[in-house]
C-alpha cells in the first residue's frame, strides 16, 4: 500500500467513524431529553406535566364521564393511588418503581389522563405517564462516546504518525487497523435503546389499556 492511498485509507475510515460518534452522541441527548414534542403534548393545558414524560392519545366509544369513572376503577385494581379526579381528568401515582428487566411498567407508572368529549359516543383520551428511568445506562452510554472519541483520535494520530511513514509497504497495511475502532462505537446506541425501551414499553401498554377501556368492566 503506497502512502497516499494509506493516507485516503485512513481519512476515509477516520470521517466514518466520526460520523458515527455523533450520530451516537445525538441519539443519547434526543433519549434524555425524551424525544420530540408530540402534538398529544400540545393538548395539555399550562399545567401539563413537566419531566421526562411519555405522551399519547387515541379516540374511543364512549362517554367522558362513564369512561373516567371505568379507568378510575381499573387503575385502583393495579394499586394504582387515584391523587385527583375531576368531570374531565385523572391524576394517579404508583408507589412501585420500574426495575431493568420488567415485562410490564405499569406497576410503576404515574401521570395523568384527560377525557375530552368529541361528539356524543365518541371521546379523546390525552394521556401524559412518567417515563420510568434507569440513569446508569445513560451514564454507561455517555462513557463510552467519551471512550469512543478517544479511540478515534488515538488510533488516527498513532496510524498518521507511525504507520503511513513506515518505509516498508506491507507495515502500512497496517492502516486498516483503524477499523478497529467501529468497537467502542456501537455501545451508546445499545444503552440509549435500553433506557428508552421502558417508556416503550408504558406506551405500548397504555395505548393498549384506553383502546380496551370501552369493553372493560370495572
Amino acid at each position: 500500500m503506497s502512502t497516499s492511498v494509506a493516507e485516503m485509507v485512513l481519512y476515509g475510515i477516520t470521517a466514518v467513524a466520526f460520523l458515527v460518534w455523533v450520530e451516537a452522541l445525538r441519539f443519547l441527548v434526543v433519549s434524555v431529553r425524551g424525544g420530540k414534542k408530540t402534538s398529544e403534548e400540545a393538548r395539555f393545558p399550562e399545567e401539563r406535566p413537566q419531566g421526562n414524560f411519555v405522551y399519547g392519545s387515541a379516540e374511543i366509544e364512549g362517554h367522558a364521564s362513564e369512561l373516567i369513572q371505568k379507568a378510575s376503577a381499573l387503575l385502583a385494581e393495579k394499586s394504582v393511588r387515584i391523587c385527583e379526579r375531576t368531570e374531565q381528568s385523572i391524576v394517579f401515582q404508583s408507589p412501585g418503581e420500574y426495575l431493568p428487566g420488567q415485562t410490564s411498567a405499569l406497576p410503576a407508572m404515574q401521570g395523568q389522563m384527560q377525557f375530552t368529549q368529541l361528539a356524543e359516543r365518541t371521546t379523546r383520551v390525552d394521556y401524559a405517564l412518567a417515563a420510568p428511568q434507569v440513569r446508569i445506562l445513560l451514564i454507561l452510554g455517555f462513557a463510552f462516546v467519551a471512550i469512543g472519541l478517544a479511540a478515534i483520535l488515538t488510533g488516527f494520530f498513532i496510524i498518521y504518525r507511525y504507520v503511513i511513514p513506515h518505509p516498508i509497504a506491507e507495515v502500512r497495511w497496517q492502516t486498516l487497523q483503524m477499523l478497529q475502532v467501529a468497537n467502542f462505537l456501537w455501545e451508546p446506541f445499545m444503552f440509549g435503546a435500553l433506557y428508552r425501551k421502558p417508556a416503550s414499553i408504558l406506551r405500548a401498554e397504555f395505548d393498549t389499556f384506553i383502546h380496551n377501556l370501552p369493553f372493560l368492566k370495572a
